[in-house]
């Protein structure tokens, strides 16, 4: 039988929270239906502990059913527009990037020892002018003597191998990428910072209903209540922009992926 004492305040505390988007909810609807409130406290059929109860419950889902929507929602535009888009790096020929941290020794190393079944080749790019001029003498070569027959040969080895290590970039380009963007959206395993991601992501979306309810509803507009809403709202908007800018920058996450690939598991 499941075991609440056993999970974690930390770890359940995000889940539990979600009754604030459900307190600011269930404010919107007494303001629109007012005394609604009064009479379900006024029921004799209930104790008191079960009215509380039953309204920490109620908040409860109905903040959880507003958290999956948002979530299912965001989610949905969010895959539509990276099925679409894409990060920019994602798409550049590797000749298009003189320097790009997947290529960078240390994060390679410890990529190696993290992960070490399977690996790419550790192989470094030709230079592009040299790729283009092989791709010259090939094209050029004659087929009527053996000396051409050789250096075509020789030029086609060499181009093989160029072409391999353009491959061989994207594949560690797309190991990076995938640490890069784990990296962005993981949260600390602290339990301020398990605790904060919970209290942060419910106390938007209750912003987001206060500051709707506040158009929709004009006898809820309590102009204090809608300062700290719309604050807490910004600053929300821009710790999401800040994510959103380290993730178009591969190189925002490079020092972080290597101390996690350094650290112990």
């Amino acid at each position: 039988m499941f075991d609440l004492d056993k999970v974690p305040f930390a770890k359940a505390f995000p889940f539990l929270a979600s009754v604030l988007p459900g307190f600011s909810l269930l404010y919107l609807y007494e303001v629109a239906h007012t005394g609604t409130a009064a009479w379900f406290f006024s029921l004799t059929v209930l104790g008191y502990k079960s009215k509380v109860a039953l309204f920490l419950f109620a908040a409860f889902v109905l903040g959880y059913s507003l958290n999956k929507f948002l979530a299912a929602a965001f989610g949905a535009v969010g895959g539509a527009w990276g099925a679409t888009k894409g990060l920019p790096v994602f798409d550049k020929h590797p000749y298009e990037l003189s320097i790009a941290p997947w290529r960078d020794k240390r994060w390679r190393s410890a990529y190696a020892r993290r992960f070490g079944e399977e690996l790419p080749q550790d192989l470094l790019l030709l230079p592009k002018p040299l790729t283009d001029r092989l791709l010259q003498e090939v094209s050029n070569l004659r087929n009527d003597d053996e000396l051409s027959g050789v250096l075509r040969s020789n030029a086609q080895e060499m181009l093989n191998a160029a072409l391999l290590a353009v491959e061989n970039d994207k594949e560690w380009r797309s190991r990076y990428l995938a640490l890069h963007i784990e990296e962005i959206i993981k949260r600390g395993k602290e339990f301020e910072d398990e605790v904060g991601a919970g209290l942060d992501s419910n106390l938007t979306i209750a912003s987001l209903v206060v500051m709707v309810g506040w158009i929709a509803f004009p006898q809820s507009r309590i102009l204090w209540l809608l300062s700290l809403a719309s604050c807490w709202f910004v600053l929300s908007l821009l710790a999401t922009a800040a994510k959103v800018i380290r993730l178009f920058d591969p190189w925002s996450t490079l020092k972080a992926q290597i101390d996690s690939l350094n650290s112990p598991q």
